[in-house]
């Protein structure tokens, strides 16, 4: 029973070290794509080919590089909201120890 469990490799996977193994996110040498699990029921409308459908190395490269620009633009507006929040607080408190 387990030997049906296993994923069986040819001889050329086990004894070349430049063969690409099908693991999840390893990264095909020549096309830069990364292997991804997909979705067995919809394995009819899988395009790998497609643009979009797998990414690739370079575009993920790129998407890390912006995560700095993207975090300070979050950390901009979450520090604007945070002083607006402080400004409406002072005011109320003025509003109310004036009533007082």
């Amino acid at each position: 029973m387990f030997e049906y469990s296993y994923p069986r490799l040819d001889a050329n996977v086990t004894k070349g070290m430049n063969h690409l193994l099908k693991s999840p996110f390893s990264i095909h040498p020549k096309t830069g794509r990364v292997s991804i699990p997909i979705d067995l029921d919809s394995l009819g409308y899988f395009d790998p080919c497609k643009e979009g459908s797998v990414p690739k190395l370079n575009e993920l490269c790129q998407q890390v590089e912006q995560l700095p620009k993207q975090n300070q633009q979050n950390e901009d507006g979450l520090n604007e909201k945070i002083s607006n929040k402080q400004k409406a607080k002072s005011d109320f408190n003025t509003i109310l120890s004036g009533e007082i």
